[in-house]
């Protein structure tokens, strides 16, 4: 899960680790019971799909964002191949939980937000000015990626010794230019689909997952 952990990391995602028990996971429908969400809208288009490419210090890989309902569904889908080691990962935001996904293992985690965001996300539309300031975050100008015309923030996060550059278009990041820990990741959008009909399957749990309940 390493690869992933450091792509979420240059998407404003910190991945944090807890130590639960293990289960079985039955399908789960993207229609099944959710919870009343209240919170304001993530993304100010209603569905998108985002497809980037990363070069990780001469390692590439391809992730694709879905998300739905402004957000309030969310997958990103990872594929590539790390020397010898296959990579194939979902990150799935539905129902009020994350879910870590490793494909090739068939293993898991599954946490509970509890109407909180997912561990360590940014929302550049709503970022405090006391959050700038603990995370070195600040504004750059703008830029435009793929005709998006982006804003352009500036990262010096050294307590977590990550620095960056993001240029952010509907609080999408389309491209990042980050250093985390030492390791340098490039990020760039390939292809925007602006407000495609998704099917609510794209936000499924895959069945028979052994998955780690985290607290």
């Amino acid at each position: 899960m390493k690869i992933i952990v450091v792509l979420m990391l240059v998407c404003c995602f910190i991945h944090i680790e807890n130590t639960a028990f293990s289960q079985t996971a039955k399908p789960i429908k993207a229609t099944d019971t959710p919870q009343q969400d209240t919170k304001s809208h993530k993304y100010t288009i209603k569905s998108g799909i985002v497809t980037m490419q990363a070069d990780m210090t001469g390692m590439k890989s391809t992730s694709i964002l879905y998300f739905d309902d402004y957000g309030r569904k969310e997958m990103t889908e990872t594929f590539g191949n790390f020397g010898d080691t296959k990579i194939h990962e979902k990150v799935i935001i539905v129902h009020d939980s994350v879910y870590n996904i490793d494909l090739v293992k068939k293993t898991g985690t599954k946490k509970k937000l509890n109407g909180a965001s997912a561990p360590g996300t940014i929302d550049f539309s709503t970022i405090s000015e006391k959050m700038m300031q603990e995370m070195g975050i600040s504004k750059s100008g703008t830029d435009s990626v793929l005709q998006k015309q982006c804003q352009v923030w500036l990262m010096d996060f050294k307590r977590m010794k990550m620095s960056g550059k993001y240029w952010v278009w509907n609080n999408i990041p389309l491209k990042s230019i980050a250093e985390i820990e030492g390791i340098k990741v490039d990020i760039q959008a390939a292809k925007i689909e602006e407000n495609p009909k998704l099917p609510a399957s794209t936000f499924d749990i895959p069945p028979g997952m052994a998955l780690e309940e985290k607290q």
